[in-house]
């Protein structure tokens, strides 16, 4: 076996082992939270969640997949890994105390009571967690094992945490507490991590560096912010038409289908760095995979499709303690996410931005965000969860339209030449 496959597959096993923790925790703590703090409350915290996960995008602001491809072209150049390192770091934490500040403006103007201001504010220890922790520099690297053994230890903890502590509604707050405190110890875990192990130090960069770096990164970070906006603002939207008890109900079957959507990023975060190594000067390649495994890829997709949508009522029995009627119909709905948006995580993530095409893919992923919360806004008003559901699906099939119609013009012109 070559070295690229044997690395390959170490990272896929090392990335098996954290998306199964990481689809294990919801499935475990889902019915306990459910269960414990009611519908009102686990509404409540879905809310506050899906609106701080906006944040989390803004402080991101695509380097997950900008900066790694950056750290794999240059990983042996420890000067230039130090200069990427200490840009991209700089740019996370500036844009996190930005992001603190306009939360705090937010909760001040809308007057919201000391619960929901509490609520928020526990929350946001989550975008510092994620601010610290460099994902992106583990991967470009491609040394995953780091990322796995930091998850586990600090997200197994806060899991148990809740368990022992969270024992009733009075206990409510402690949930984002807990969270918030494993999110900001694994950022600072990595943080040592990568100075102990690849004596890679923080050092302040000049404001020209670093405004390079933000201005490179801008079409990604459009990209997942308007991915996100039709991916997670139905919650918020459900919120403004909806009580927090239907939330809850729509916030269930979501949480499931994301669950089991994060497989596929199993594959792809192994994949990423070798995909754009070998696509970024050979277009050729993509096609040549893409013959080769495109069928088994849809298949796949189509299959597990299949295996969710008759098992929800399991899923959600299992999850809520009885059988919400309401949750089974969204997430049979929402089931078909796992075909289209897996489709489309395969052409846009693992095919047009490791080719070069980001501005396209943001610019898709804009005009689909804007038609989705349009479409959310339009259906959740009339039709409640239900319209969510559906919005969110067609918008993945207008996604995918738009990146497939880019995939064949791609194709044609190069037969062209």
């Amino acid at each position: 076996m070559s070295g690229v496959k044997k690395k390959l597959l170490k990272n896929f096993f090392s990335l098996s082992m954290l998306q199964g923790l990481n689809y294990l925790i919801p499935i475990i703590t889902m019915p306990y939270l459910f269960r414990t703090l009611g519908p009102y409350y686990f509404g409540v915290l879905a809310i506050a969640t899906a609106a701080i996960n906006y944040l989390v995008v803004i402080t991101d602001y695509g380097f997950n997949f900008i900066a790694t491809k950056d750290i794999s072209v240059n990983r042996e150049n420890k000067e230039k890994l130090i200069e990427i390192y200490s840009s991209v770091l700089t740019i996370k934490l500036l844009l996190c105390l930005l992001c603190f500040f306009i939360l705090l403006l937010i909760l001040f103007f809308s007057k919201q009571d000391c619960f929901f201001i509490q609520v928020y504010i526990f929350t946001y220890g989550i975008v510092l967690g994620q601010s610290l922790f460099s994902t992106w520099f583990f991967q470009g690297v491609e040394e995953m094992k780091y990322i796995t053994l930091i998850n586990v230890v600090f997200k197994l903890s806060a899991t148990l945490f809740i368990f022992i502590i969270v024992r009733s509604k009075d206990d409510v707050l402690f949930v984002p507490i807990i969270s918030s405190l494993g999110y900001i110890l694994s950022g600072l875990a990595s943080f040592f991590i990568i100075q102990r192990k690849y004596l890679i130090s923080f050092q302040p960069q000049t404001l020209m560096t670093i405004k390079v770096y933000f201005s490179k990164n801008w079409n990604m970070f459009i990209s997942n912010f308007f991915t996100l906006l039709y991916r997670n603002s139905n919650v918020l939207i459900l919120g403004f038409f909806s009580s927090a008890s239907i939330v809850a109900s729509y916030a269930i079957a979501e949480k499931i289908i994301k669950a089991i959507q994060s497989i596929q990023m199993i594959f792809g975060t192994a994949c990423y760095p070798y995909l754009a190594k070998k696509f970024n000067n050979d277009h050729s390649s993509f096609y040549e995979i893409s013959k080769k495994y495109w069928l088994i890829i849809l298949l796949a997709y189509f299959l597990l499709t299949l295996i969710v949508y008759f098992l929800s009522p399991v899923a959600i029995y299992y999850s809520t303690g009885y059988s919400d009627f309401m949750a089974i119909q969204l997430m049979k709905i929402m089931s078909f996410l796992i075909l289209f948006g897996g489709l489309d995580y395969t052409l846009g993530v693992l095919g047009l931005i490791p080719m070069g095409y980001s501005k396209y893919f943001s610019n898709s992923v804009v005009i689909t965000g804007i038609f989705s919360i349009t479409l959310s806004a339009l259906l959740s008003k009339y039709y409640g969860g239900y319209g969510a559901s559906i919005s969110i699906v067609l918008c993945e099939v207008l996604l995918l339209v738009a990146l497939s119609l880019k995939i064949k013009s791609l194709y044609l012109s190069r037969g062209r030449k």
